[in-house]
């Protein structure tokens, strides 16, 4: 009869899969993804930066920490952080619930504000924030400073910031009520708390509010950046202030608010701008030099709180200023206090000001009363008419010493 060979148990099949994934590269890539097989791939020693603001590394972090929302009971935050590769300061960060291009903006923006610079070097991951427009329009601006955007997958790039954040949950996260933990591949039989725990910060008036996780992080980041890490023998915040910054890009005020906010065209009216967002109207009024020269023009605005102040630029992009929001004062006599009496005074000085800074320029001129010839406002023959027509106008006109026979008509 014909031999028969035997059918490979399923024992046999486990065994051969395992030397498989141990021993093929794509076989383990195939099954687990390119993120975790790169892990098994030989890698290169990476020395950290020789200075601070040399390089910055960026990513976004999971806070395991549920927070209370009307919408939904598993919230967590999402903080995004900007950390120096020398001095492994976290030197901006922003929090949000989800990481779009609005909270790395903010994150990067928080760091220039901070530092008063832009890195030599930011080294991030392929996020999808890299084909956005927001991205092209920042990546140009940093061009244009020589500033470096480094994007890789090769998680050796970030290992800095991928180590920092394990320490961080670690350490500090771990304090916040209602930590849920390492995750779920962590190996520490301390990486995850209770059961019981977990389940009594899921009810219902155990869960902190997202303001509350915030001050918790908040808290959390400032203790790690002041706290002594062991291989260095110094804080954070002290390596950073202690190290030469050769290849930081100092930036003003101006440059970072150009770099960050798109700018809206507005027209001058009156002296000041008026802005209106989520049906609030937000006045700011200019000094008396920029109302002489912008008032029925337009310029470029810019603002990062509306509250705090706007960022006047020409229409060339050329910065003007920065201008506070129009202080209210008080109608009523009995109702205005010292300060109300300052801001009229301030008020008045204005107008004087604008008014004299016209007077000076009509001084320069060859002939100074030009512009007394230049087009003068004279009453059209219609409303004469009308007046010489109605008996009571012409009698109110006559209580104002009004003679109608004087009354210069014609448009010349």
């Amino acid at each position: 009869s014909e031999s028969i060979e035997k059918m490979p148990g399923i024992e046999w099949v486990k065994k051969q899969r395992r030397k498989l994934l141990k021993s093929n590269h794509e076989i383990y890539e195939s099954r687990y993804g390119s993120l975790e097989a790169k892990k098994r791939e030989p890698y290169a020693k990476i020395i950290p930066a020789r200075h601070a603001l040399s390089q910055v590394q960026i990513d976004g972090f999971t806070v395991p920490v549920y927070y209370d929302n009307d919408k939904s009971t598993w919230n967590k935050l999402i903080l995004f952080v900007v950390l120096d590769s020398h001095s492994q300061k976290i030197v901006g960060y922003s929090m949000g619930e989800g990481e779009d291009s609005n909270l790395i903006l903010s994150g990067l923006q928080d760091a220039v504000r901070n530092t008063g610079s832009l890195s030599a070097e930011i080294v991030g991951d392929n996020h999808s924030f890299n084909k956005t427009d927001e991205s092209k329009y920042f990546k140009s601006a940093l061009d244009s400073y020589g500033v470096r955007w480094t994007v890789s997958s090769n998680p050796q790039y970030k290992a800095i910031l991928e180590r920092k954040f394990k320490h961080i949950n670690e350490h500090y996260f771990k304090n916040i009520p209602g930590w849920t933990g390492q995750g779920v591949r962590s190996k520490d039989k301390e990486g995850r708390p209770p059961q019981e725990y977990i389940d009594q910060y899921q009810k219902a008036g155990y869960r902190l509010t997202k303001d509350q996780v915030k001050m918790w992080v908040i808290n959390c980041l400032d203790e790690y950046n002041k706290t002594v890490l062991k291989k260095f023998g110094k804080s954070p915040n002290e390596m950073y202030e202690q190290s030469e910054k050769p290849y930081a890009i100092s930036v003003n005020l101006f440059e970072r608010v150009k770099l960050f906010t798109k700018a809206v065209r507005v027209t001058v009216r009156r002296g000041q701008i008026n802005i209106i967002r989520s049906g609030l109207k937000y006045e700011f009024q200019l000094n008396a030099e920029l109302i002489h020269k912008y008032n029925n023009h337009e310029v470029l605005v810019r603002y990062e709180d509306l509250n705090q102040s706007i960022y006047l630029f020409d229409v060339k992009d050329n910065p003007l200023g920065e201008v506070k929001p129009k202080t209210g004062i008080h109608g009523a006599f009995v109702d205005q206090d010292e300060t109300d009496r300052m801001n009229l005074l301030k008020n008045k000085g204005r107008i004087k000001g604008f008014k004299t800074k016209a007077r000076k320029e009509n001084e320069a001129l060859t002939h100074p009363d030009a512009y007394l010839d230049m087009n003068p406002v004279k009453t059209s023959k219609d409303i004469i008419r009308e007046f010489e027509e109605n008996a009571h106008l012409r009698r109110r006109a006559e209580d104002n010493d009004i003679d109608l026979r004087y009354v210069t008509v014609g448009n010349e």
